[in-house]
């Protein structure tokens, strides 16, 4: 509903003599477009990171125990980062690397550790 209100409306201002105002109607065009990818985007990572998390083996997961920027959260990053860099292609390793990154509150980090485990597990 949203959309096609923005799309009328956005019409509507392209269809004036003024330039700003057509500058306006695209702007009201395309901003709800890409938005709408974004989210999309999102919303396919976190499907796939979920599904990603299924996959792992169980002993390579963190345990329930652990408690977030904790010593025991800093060790398990320890263990996942060498492990990656044993075996760099393995998106498992990566998808570690990334709980461990959230586990300390690394959050930036953790993001873009699963975003490289993603992309390895779709090269497969």
């Amino acid at each position: 509903m949203y959309l096609g209100f923005a799309f009328s409306r956005g019409l509507d201002l392209l269809n004036t003599d003024n330039s700003a105002v057509k500058l306006l109607g695209l702007c009201v065009l395309v901003l709800p477009l890409l938005g709408g990818w974004l989210i999309v985007r999102e919303i396919r990572f976190g499907f796939k990171s979920s599904s990603m998390g299924q996959q792992v083996a169980e002993d390579l997961l963190p345990s329930r125990e652990i408690k977030p920027r904790s010593p025991q959260a800093d060790e398990y990053l320890e263990s996942a980062v060498a492990r990656t860099k044993d075996a760099q292609n393995i998106w498992q390793n990566w998808f570690c690397v990334a709980l461990g990154y959230d586990l300390v509150g690394e959050r930036k980090l953790a993001r873009e550790s699963m975003q490289y485990a993603v992309e390895l597990l779709e090269k497969q």
